[in-house]
């Protein structure tokens, strides 16, 4: 049972070095939109910028953590189908990116940007076909457009 009210939720980063002792994501926390499902239990509706494994549309549990305003992820309850692309495009590479970037909508994938950090966010559905994605993922890798991560992959 929904209760049709939209919240935030917050997903605790796990870090990883890029180099030189970088460590990505440059935030210890993310927080995303979900609808309100039967407590605990909410569905994600904004696109991830930094979590991995974690989709649009995915239900998950979340709960009250001490330190935290919004109810922390705990695990996922029932994946979507959707899977989430991490992108960082290339300074410099703009139009291309943009281009290719309305490609990927043309196809049906839901595109948001993170203007602190530019990172794209990209969402796939499940009834796309993974490939002309990939290609187009991997034309914008080959041509110097923008790095790529897939946070979670087709099912």
């Amino acid at each position: 049972m929904s209760t049709d009210e939209s919240v935030a939720i917050a997903i605790v980063l796990e870090h990883y070095d890029v180099g030189e002792g970088v460590q990505w994501p440059p935030f210890d926390v993310e927080n995303v939109w979900a609808l309100s499902l039967t407590e605990p239990y909410f569905e994600v509706h904004s696109i991830p910028f930094y979590a991995s494994n974690l989709n649009v549309g995915d239900v998950v549990e979340a709960r009250p953590r001490e330190g935290f305003s919004d109810p922390v992820v705990t695990g996922v309850v029932r994946r979507s189908g959707n899977w989430t692309v991490h992108i960082v495009v290339m300074d410099g590479a703009s139009e291309e990116a943009q281009k290719l970037l309305d490609r990927a909508a043309e196809l049906g994938c839901t595109i948001d940007h993170d203007d602190t950090t530019g990172i794209v966010a990209m969402s796939v559905p499940p009834t796309l076909a993974s490939e002309s994605v990939f290609a187009l993922l991997e034309r914008g890798e080959s041509e110097g457009t923008w790095d790529v991560e897939i946070s979670s992959g087709p099912v």
